[in-house]
């Protein structure tokens, strides 16, 4: 809504009453405009309350000692505030252009132009000066007289007003909680001072944050005592367990109150453990490192990287600075800030009112973009749903082997060092694989779902502490020295790049068939039951059309086992060389899914998991403008994505494109992925809210067919 002058300037515009002001662009301009004999006006900066502003007498010249002191003051002003990000910098010569005032006096660059305002002089009234709000502040409903209704109805959203004598002196936004922020918006636009359109260019993404997440109770953040990433929005208190078997005894143990996971990093054992946790907090870990994935998805509070942290599994014990934590103890974390605070700490739940479903419906009526989800249990997929995902972007279909009845198996396949003896184990694994996907199709009754075969590498399936391997040993029959050197054998420098994605496809391809096998009995049952499932197939970190070539070749003779289903085959684009051959590679394939988190990582060099050891200096430095994690990069990345998408269209005009990374609900990516011209953006459920914001947002902005920088 601009400056405070042009606020002023707009209302005196509706024809409202507003006080004159004089404005200045430098302190130069200041001394040469003002009176000799000043008297009864106030001078604050452009940006300060007019509460703020210093009372200005200036007696016999315009160099008087009044208008020093008045500066002096609003110079310590600014720069505390610019201290405390509440400003840029501070008053001087080299401000930014603006359009003309017909409010300002002294402003004018001679060139139709001004400067931006720096420095603002108004008379003060005789009468006291009375704050206003034009919205009560717990429901948001409308407060104030006529005058404070035309001045909202003005500047189309709802105020705070400076009013003496039915004068408006100031006014400023007024800030909100998401509730009553809501509920005003809804109500301007039906009573017609709004349009839909205006109301959700108002909104912003951390209104739906704040909405959807308990969060502190005010002040509970001055507990803090250690910080880390906030890698899964919600604020939790629970009992401290620091290994996966405690953490599921203990959650589910009547009355033993909210568990929250402890770990140096997680590993894919740990997920029953995060699924039953009221939260996660590890000492290693990024935005996308398993904890933050796994959190996000089931919609769990999870801190990532506090470095703080000294986490003693053996002992059971939990260090943060002088502060020692044993097992049972409380702890609370705010995944929203990536705060740690000491015991329990009070919380506020969240709570979705109608005003919320009629801004989604607005969201709903103004984007192109499809929103879907990053999903892979029956729970997850219903959460997405309830949030107004249109299906499934991403199912990763590891975890389905990472449910305790089935993991032991895994492992046990994993381990068998022969085709046959995997094979014998993936027969006995594939009926429940197939009742989980039919679990899915069912919940979903006809919506589409993008399956990604298996993509981590093979050990992450295995426990890597002692006591675990001994455990393995032994339930597997296999014997300690047999396990440990199938572990040394699977054992890679750097997984990342190593053999996972559709390399696990290519050599060992009956991986894959088992899956797929599962995936085309499932859609068969679902029929029976009444759904018609929409399945299609996603095969991870393609790099070459070869790639493709292969799989298809082994994978299609399953799916056309059944006639009545259509199966898609399609390729995420997750490394720098998939998007320069994006031409070749779409000749093999039905859809283009981006996985945005591996190709960061891999245009960048940088590992998710690490790198947030020096991203905040980084940031501190200028290197970086932002998380390239939470935030795509629209420069390399997005030349790289744009590269694709063009090439890959150049083989399929209509070939359907979708960013399914962490990105997938951050609205700056959102728009970026709009502008490229991608079909549907997938995120984890509790942020489809905010993909479906974020995708409105960019289709008001007409930024598609924009080039990327």
């Amino acid at each position: 809504m601009g400056k405070v002058i042009d606020r002023l300037e707009k209302l005196a515009r509706a024809g409202l009453p507003v006080a004159a002001v004089r404005t200045f662009g430098d302190e130069a301009a200041l001394r040469a405009g003002l009176g000799a004999h000043e008297q009864g006006v106030s001078l604050r900066y452009e940006g300060a309350r007019l509460r703020a502003a210093s009372p200005l007498n200036v007696l016999d010249s315009p160099l008087g000692l009044g208008l020093d002191v008045a500066l002096d003051a609003q110079k310590q002003a600014l720069e505390r505030a610019r201290l405390l990000g509440l400003a840029d910098v501070l008053p001087g010569p080299d401000a930014i252009t603006g359009p003309n005032s017909n409010l300002s006096s002294n402003s004018s660059s001679g060139d139709g132009r001004t400067a931006a305002v720096r420095w603002i002089v108004q008379d003060m009234p005789s009468a006291t000066l009375v704050e206003v709000d034009s919205r009560d502040a717990a429901t948001g409903a409308a407060m104030g007289d006529q005058l404070v209704a035309d001045a909202e109805a003005a500047l189309g959203q709802p105020l705070k007003l400076t009013i003496a004598e039915g004068i408006i002196f100031d006014v400023e936004p007024l800030n909100l909680g998401s509730q009553a922020k809501f509920a005003a918006l809804v109500d301007m636009v039906e009573t017609g001072r709004l349009s839909p359109d205006e109301g959700l260019g108002l909104i912003l993404a951390s209104d739906l944050e704040e909405l959807l997440h308990p969060r502190l109770a005010s002040g509970g953040e001055n507990l803090t005592i250690a910080r880390g990433i906030n890698a899964s929005p919600g604020a939790v208190a629970g009992r401290i367990y620091f290994s996966a078997r405690d953490a599921i005894d203990v959650a589910q143990t009547s009355g033993a109150g909210p568990v929250l996971l402890v770990r140096k990093e997680t590993t894919p054992e740990d997920i029953r453990a995060i699924t039953v946790a009221a939260g996660v907090v590890t000492r290693a870990g990024g935005m996308t490192s398993h904890a933050a994935v796994i959190a996000r998805g089931l919609g769990k509070p999870c801190v990532v990287g506090v470095r703080e942290m000294d986490v003693d599994p053996e002992a059971r014990t939990l260090r943060i600075g002088e502060q020692l934590f044993y097992e049972g103890d409380w702890l609370t974390i705010d995944g929203s800030s990536g705060l740690v605070l000491p015991g329990r700490v009070e919380t506020q739940e969240p709570n979705l009112s109608e005003a919320f479903d009629k801004i989604m419906s607005w969201c709903d009526a103004t984007r192109s973009m499809g929103v879907l989800a990053n999903a892979e249990t029956v729970a997850e997929v219903e959460l997405a749903l309830r949030f107004g995902a249109e299906g499934i972007g991403l199912c990763r279909t590891e975890h389905m082997f990472l449910d305790a009845e089935r993991l032991g198996d895994v492992q046990k396949m994993i381990l068998a060092e022969t085709i046959e003896a995997r094979e014998a184990v993936l027969k006995e694994l594939e009926p429940l694989v197939q009742a989980e996907f039919l679990r899915l199709l069912l919940v979903l009754q006809g919506k589409p779902v993008a399956v990604r075969l298996l993509d981590p590498p093979l050990h992450e399936f295995l426990p890597t502490e002692s006591g675990e391997i001994e455990y393995l040993a032994e339930t597997t029959g296999l014997g300690l020295l047999r396990v440990q050197r199938r572990l040394e054998a699977l054992r890679e420098a750097n997984p990342m790049m190593g053999l996972r994605g559709c390399r696990l496809g290519i050599m060992f391809p009956e991986i894959y068939e088992s899956q797929v096998r599962a995936l085309v009995a499932a859609c068969r049952q679902a029929r029976k039951q009444g759904v018609e499932p929409r399945v299609d197939i996603m095969l991870p970190l393609i790099s070459s059309a070869s790639e493709v070539t292969i799989l298809r070749d082994r994978l299609e003779p399953i799916t056309a086992e059944d006639s009545r289903q259509a199966i898609g085959i399609g390729a995420m684009i997750e490394t720098p060389r998939a998007c320069l051959r994006a031409e070749e590679i779409a000749r093999g394939c039905d859809f283009f899914s981006f996985g945005t988190n591996d190709l960061t990582q891999l245009a960048f060099g940088l590992s998710r998991d690490d790198a947030g050891t020096f991203m905040p200096e980084y940031r501190n430095l200028g290197l970086l403008a932002y998380n390239p994690f939470r935030v795509l990069d629209d420069q390399g990345v997005g030349e790289l994505l744009a590269i694709a998408v063009e090439r890959g269209r150049l083989t399929r005009e209509d070939m359907p494109m979708s960013l399914c990374g962490e990105q997938g609900a951050e609205p700056e990516s959102v728009r970026l992925a709009h502008a490229l011209g991608f079909n549907s953006v997938s995120c984890s459920p509790y942020r489809v809210p905010i993909a479906r914001l974020a995708a409105a947002q960019a289709a008001l902005k007409n930024i598609k067919g924009t080039t990327c920088p």
